[in-house]
């Protein structure tokens, strides 16, 4: 598969987005070492795949109505609790990547717009090469991956020339800009890449061949999170208590979520309950 450089910024991690205009300067950094100059024609694409609950959901049939990153939202959040059983929930669309992440009305900070304003004047505009992945963060990474894999299929990097994403991919690479649970989506694509005819496997349900140059991940917590587990021991915290739902609604929403349950801790020592402090 060949060497992938990859970078792990740690400090960023957002179970709930936080901040972000310092890891502009690592992006500067990181990413000064590997693409080309601006007079190069064949700049590496560069794709923003954001972290929990960086994309903001709209209901699918009525796309003005959104179930998170608006205010408005709030009487929608129930709605976004994953269908029992069920591997989909066609009932929402991704709406973009969170710029601005509102707590109410009048009351929001900045999410992604330092990132999206840096990518976007130094690898946009007429050079068509940043690309952002939204998806709704509540599904499986491993679902995630795999749309990751569709929306590199599907997307056309210039409509004058209809070249596809794949044929620039196949020459120059792709560089992944992942941001907390987005490094692990990340991570996971990477590790779908398979010579071709190689068969979808629970392993690898989505083979592809696309050509990774270099994978950033800021904050991604690849052995879990403990925000994620004080979460499920303490309940969701006080930043969710402008969505006007009940405490035991709130837990019944957030705990229903696939995504939720693959950022729990998985490393030695990293968790100890009891009077004797056990080990789990």
């Amino acid at each position: 598969m060949g060497e992938i450089m990859v970078r792990n910024v740690e400090g960023y991690f957002s179970g709930v987005i936080r901040g972000l205009a310092p890891a502009v300067l690592m992006l500067t950094t990181f990413l000064g070492q590997t693409v080309p100059s601006s007079a190069s024609p064949e700049l590496p694409p560069v794709i923003l795949i954001p972290g929990l609950e960086g994309s903001a959901l709209a209901d699918t049939n009525q796309p003005n109505v959104w179930a998170w990153g608006r205010a408005e939202g709030r009487a929608h959040f129930a709605d976004l609790q994953w269908p029992l059983d069920k591997d989909d929930d066609p009932r929402f669309k991704t709406a973009g990547v969170l710029s601005t992440w509102r707590i109410g009305w009048i009351f929001g900070f900045s999410a992604y717009e330092p990132i999206q304003t840096f990518l976007t004047r130094n690898y946009g505009l007429e050079r068509h090469s940043y690309f952002e992945f939204p998806y709704d963060w509540r599904y499986s990474n491993l679902k995630t991956a795999c749309k990751l894999v569709k929306y590199l299929d599907e997307h056309a990097t210039d409509p004058s020339n209809g070249e596809s994403l794949k044929q620039r991919i196949d020459r120059t690479g792709v560089i992944l800009v992942g941001h907390s649970m987005g490094g692990i989506i990340a991570n996971l694509f990477t590790h779908f890449r398979a010579p071709i005819g190689t068969a979808t496997s629970p392993r690898n349900p989505c083979p592809h061949q696309y050509k990774v140059a270099m994978i950033i991940s800021l904050g991604a917590p690849y052995l879990g999170s403990l925000d994620v587990l004080k979460a499920f021991v303490d309940g969701p915290n006080d930043l969710y208590s402008h969505l006007g739902v009940s405490k035991e609604k709130l837990r019944e929403v957030v705990y229903s979520f696939p995504s939720l349950y693959e950022l729990a801790p998985s490393y030695d020592g990293c968790c100890f309950s009891g009077p004797n402090s056990a080990n789990i």
